[in-house]
């Protein structure tokens, strides 16, 4: 039963905090959130909420009850895509699972260490249910909105209780509302689809304190997994598996767009240096996988950063014309005065390769001189990235929302400080700057 599972999680739990990588992963997350709490998104789920509800921080505003809070910082960290992803579930897991354990331990004033120790069972029982990941988005049905709030709210009711039974009830009861659409991709409604999401969740983690019942809505044939990919899928579930390489699978991404482009960003970035820069390519051609092809495909639009970040063509094309993709890059997509991306993005071809994995990608380049150039990358077998580089990351998205100063502290607190603090000790730097 799923109540073992997470007992089975809860005996290597202590050993997961030990490790320095889970505080960068909270660090990047919250890095995100910082970088992306403007965007309309966040500021929609925000302004539906009061301030009446102290319980905890919000992005980049001040603080709300714990369910207004865990939504609107989901959606600012998952706003510019910038956020992590796990490998091999496709999940951006933390932009769930931060807010919503966030907010329940400031809500009930708990330690970081227990925070943590939630974080972790949260990226175990992603890697226990990574190999259905996929098959949602294939299906139509956004992974993180969908798998990503059963895995919060299981994580946010251990939390609460330390309780195995509990995490259950609370993965059970969030599976018969989770939900959200590969359709809103390019949209707003994407980042909202995960507020909504981590709510949800810490609706479900905080009912499973109480003494309801709830159905196997997770784990039983008629459940959430059974209905939306058949009762084989279930079979998919690592069931008696400790999951020991959930951290190692959580990737924060080094490009804020879709992480099936991924792999064609990185191989573009080899070619432009190869060529020593984009002058003298005549013609370009990208092929990726059948997801990818699916979901990461869109036409990009001038001004659009949405379309833009699921445009293969606008990521590829622009990386070749510039040697860069970051945040400003889809400030204003496409503008007129880029027009080596629009002549690149006007030349570029795509073919689809099913032997290809979600993330994988092959660019070929033509020269001018006739010559050709091709490059392959597959993210999913490569490292992640270094704990310096991802240190940097922070700081560069924190600094698009509070200072230097702010940004220094949360970094110095969330890396450093006593794992016996309370979570409402290390929070304040992410509000507003009055607070």
């Amino acid at each position: 039963m799923l109540r073992d599972q997470f007992a089975l999680f809860s005996t290597s739990l202590a050993g997961d905090v030990e490790t320095p990588r889970l505080r960068l992963l909270v660090l990047d997350a919250l890095g995100a959130g910082l970088a992306g709490h403007p965007h309309p998104a966040p500021t929609a789920l925000r302004g539906l909420s009061s301030a009446s509800s102290a319980e905890a921080q919000v992005i980049g505003a001040r603080r709300r009850d714990a369910i207004a809070a865990s939504s609107a910082n989901a959606a600012a960290i998952h706003a510019l895509d910038f956020d992590d992803t796990h490998r091999a579930s496709l999940v951006h897991v933390s932009s769930v699972l931060v807010p919503v354990c966030l907010a329940l331990a400031e809500r009930e004033d708990l330690s970081f260490e227990r925070f943590l120790r939630a974080y972790a069972l949260g990226l175990r029982f992603t890697a226990f249910s990574q190999r259905i990941g996929p098959l949602l988005n294939g299906a139509g049905y956004h992974t993180t909105a969908v798998l990503g709030s059963v895995i919060a709210a299981a994580a946010g009711g251990w939390m609460l209780g330390e309780d195995p039974r509990q995490a259950a009830t609370a993965a059970e009861l969030a599976a018969t509302s989770a939900m959200g659409l590969t359709a809103s991709f390019g949209t707003d409604t994407k980042p909202i689809q995960v507020g909504l999401s981590a709510g949800n969740a810490t609706t479900a983690a905080l009912l499973s304190a109480s003494n309801i019942t709830a159905p196997q809505g997770f784990t039983d044939s008629n459940g959430l997994v059974g209905r939306l990919l058949g009762a084989d899928a279930l079979q998919l579930l690592r069931w008696g598996d400790r999951c020991d390489d959930a951290v190692d699978g959580v990737v924060p991404k080094p490009y804020p767009c879709c992480y099936l482009i991924h792999g064609a960003v990185r191989s573009a970035l080899e070619l432009r240096e190869e060529a020593g820069g984009s002058g003298q390519i005549e013609a370009v051609h990208v092929t990726i996988g059948p997801l990818a092809a699916e979901l990461a495909l869109k036409p990009a639009v001038a001004g659009d950063a949405q379309v833009a970040k699921f445009s293969t063509a606008y990521c590829v094309a622009h990386t070749l014309a510039t040697g860069h993709l970051g945040v400003s890059d889809f400030d204003d997509p496409l503008n007129r005065a880029d027009l080596e991306t629009r002549r690149l993005a006007d030349r570029l071809t795509t073919s689809v390769d099913r032997s290809l994995g979600p993330v994988a990608a092959r660019v070929r380049v033509r020269l001018s001189s006739g010559a050709e150039r091709e490059s392959s990358f597959d993210p999913a077998t490569a490292g992640a990235m270094a704990s310096g580089d991802l240190v940097e990351k922070f700081r560069s998205n924190a600094a698009r929302a509070i200072t230097a100063d702010r940004a220094a502290r949360l970094e110095h607190d969330l890396l450093t400080r006593d794992p016996g603090v309370p979570v409402r000790s290390l929070t304040g730097p992410l509000g507003l700057a009055g607070d």
